[in-house]
């Protein structure tokens, strides 16, 4: 074989030698493909697995209820669906049990934020994480809680809406030119308009800076107060909160731990 091949000419030897190197390749790919087969095949349920840029937990369905949540993705499977709403009770009797722990979410607003009663935000924020299914899978409270969320969340967007106008407002009859001069502003016409004193206001701390006075704070507030854009919209908004305190009440009420 070895004297067949020696006499052929050159160019036989080359193009005989390109082939063979061609058909080595070839097995080599083959058996590379037949490999990694096997290797998938043989991995053991748990195993993350990148799929579509969503890990993969090698349940039934691929994704568990808690990868749904957090990849905004709605359950599917019974399974999926079983402990989504498992979590969601159990984050709200969690709530219910202890309703003045700390908030960690930061709310968007002000008026959210000086707030004393916090459960009614933190309810929001874990409604939030769940969908419409879910919620109301709930057993006797699911549609109340799904109108929970829905009145809070158009709670908390007019109220932010109102804390970006009202400064603008505040700006019309200031000498400061900042805006972070009109907050400090909308902060004392916040706690004025909510009911507090003046005097209650100043024995709870000094926030005023940029030459802000009290007496001048208070004129401010005076003037916010009768504008039709403004007076009107906050005293609404000052309703709608009451409404939604007394609402998470009486959902986390009903959702203690027997």
């Amino acid at each position: 074989m070895i004297q067949w091949a020696q006499s052929l000419p050159p160019i036989s030897k080359t193009v005989i030698t390109a082939a063979l190197v061609l058909f080595c390749g070839f097995i080599l790919l083959v058996l590379w493909q037949k490999s990694a087969e096997v290797a998938a095949n043989k991995q053991p349920p748990g195993t993350n697995n990148q799929i579509g840029g969503v890990v993969s937990s090698g349940q039934l369905g691929g994704i568990t209820a808690g990868q749904y949540i957090n990849y905004q993705a709605p359950p599917i499977t019974s399974q999926q669906r079983e402990q989504a709403l498992l979590s969601l009770r159990s984050e709200i009797e969690e709530l219910a049990d202890f309703p003045n722990r700390p908030d960690l979410a930061e709310p968007r607003t002000l008026l959210e934020q000086i707030t004393i009663f916090k459960a009614s935000h933190q309810l929001f924020v874990i409604l939030n994480r769940y969908y419409k299914q879910t919620i109301t899978d709930v057993p006797i409270s699911g549609a109340d809680l799904l109108e929970y969320k829905k009145e809070y969340s158009k709670y908390e967007n007019d109220e932010y809406a109102l804390e970006q106008s009202v400064p603008v407002e505040i700006g019309k009859i200031v000498a400061v030119e900042f805006n972070q001069a009109w907050k400090i502003y909308f902060k004392y016409f916040l706690y004025r308009f909510a009911g507090l004193t003046q005097q209650q206001i100043i024995e709870g701390g000094n926030f005023l800076n940029y030459g802000i006075t009290w007496a001048e704070a208070e004129r401010v507030f005076n003037e916010l107060k009768e504008i039709p854009s403004v007076g009107p919209a906050m005293a609404e908004q000052l309703s709608s909160q009451k409404r939604i305190i007394a609402k998470a009440l009486s959902l986390l009420d009903s959702s203690k731990r027997s």
